[in-house]
């Protein structure tokens, strides 16, 4: 067990992401046979990770009314693309590592800037009548924690299962018109929760993808509009959001970890050893 500081200098840091990058299969996640005997393996995991990620963002249903009290309605539906970047940084490990699946566990720490968009969202009067449709748009700042662990370690790479929740703010615009001369215009900012996770398997060498489903939650915000001094105020909402993620292990201070070799290991290192075959 190991606790990695989050707070390590920027220098330090850039020198191991070099490393790691340049020593490729090695500083990753690639098994190193032997250890304290021949039928074990060591492992090391990386400690800090870089993502990309895009997909799309179904938006929920919520309230829309005016403060004034002129119009009151209902935000139906509504969905876009999603797309950002996210840091991720082991703080602590602990588990059994001798056991291949569920062996590790890993607390680790994650900050999220990404974009999304819901558009097409459809506006209903509550007393009936005619309504129109509006769009929005949010940048997402997000930090939390995340808890990652193999469920399969094999001796290329590892396939990870990870579940986490998230803090922050949302940035909110709002465009389009929900009832007949009215434009919304403007942005504003609310909090933000997001529950998540998703998988991830190693690709060879430092790389890393994955796929990803949120649960986000975002306060109420209010709008201007084409007419001066009138606002709508859009209630509390959530979206769902499925992303593909593509990343890299960037190094760090790495933990080894030792298990028994399998044979399906050594037939992937040219280990296993098969009967002669019968004489003819």
């Amino acid at each position: 067990m190991q606790i990695h500081s989050l707070a390590a200098p920027l220098a330090s840091s850039l020198i191991l992401a070099a490393t790691a990058v340049l020593a490729g299969p090695a500083a990753a996640q690639n098994p190193i046979p032997g250890g304290s005997g021949s039928d074990q393996m060591r492992y090391v995991r990386p400690v800090y990770y870089a993502y990309g990620h895009a997909g799309a963002a179904i938006g929920g249903d919520r309230d829309l009314n005016q403060t004034a009290g002129g119009f009151d309605g209902r935000i139906w539906g509504g969905s876009g693309p999603a797309l950002g970047v996210t840091g991720e940084a082991t703080l602590y490990r602990f588990g059994m590592p001798t056991h291949e699946t569920f062996g590790i566990f890993e607390i680790q720490g994650r900050v999220t800037f990404d974009y999304m968009e819901t558009r097409g969202l459809s506006v209903t009067p509550n007393g009936g009548g005619t309504g129109g449709s509006m769009d929005n748009s949010q940048m997402n700042f997000m930090g939390g924690v995340q808890l990652r662990t193999p469920i399969r370690s094999g001796p290329v790479s590892s396939l990870d299962l990870y579940t986490g929740i998230l803090l922050g703010a949302a940035r909110v615009s709002a465009g389009g018109s929900p009832v007949s001369g009215v434009t919304l215009q403007g942005s504003d900012t609310s909090f933000a929760v997001r529950a998540l996770a998703g998988l991830d398997i190693g690709l060879g060498g430092p790389f890393r993808a994955g796929i990803e489903y949120s649960y986000q939650y975002t306060g109420a915000t209010e709008f201007s509009t084409n007419f001066a001094g009138e606002r709508f105020r859009q209630s509390s909402y959530s979206t769902n959001r499925v992303v593909a993620r593509f990343g890299i292990a960037l190094g760090g201070n790495f933990q080894p970890y030792y298990r028994s070799l399998t044979m399906n290991d050594r037939t992937m290192l040219g280990q296993a050893t098969y009967p002669a075959p019968p004489p003819p």
